[in-house]
């Protein structure tokens, strides 16, 4: 039995997972006005550094798909002159 073909990495995935760290950072901020609201001890320190953490998050998931992207682009590009840069020609 053969295996399934690799998915393709296209700008949809990005799309996808821009939808998607938009929905997280909205339901992050939305929790944080609620706590600054609502809380006595609010924290601005452990906000911020809650919101470093979905940073990176958000860096790593754009650089997996980046990555996905480049690697699925250098057997096609084996011989070919390197330009650098994000596009694969």
């Amino acid at each position: 039995a053969a295996a399934a073909p690799a998915e393709k990495v296209g700008w949809q995935s990005f799309a996808q997972q821009g939808a998607s760290t938009g929905g997280g950072f909205m339901q992050q901020g939305a929790g944080t006005a609620q706590a600054f609201m609502t809380d006595p001890n609010f924290d601005f320190q452990k906000e911020g550094e809650a919101y470093k953490a979905s940073g990176a998050q958000t860096q790593s998931s754009f650089g997996a798909l980046g990555r996905e992207k480049a690697a699925e682009a250098a057997p096609a590009a084996e011989g070919a002159k390197a330009r650098g840069g994000w596009m694969p020609f």
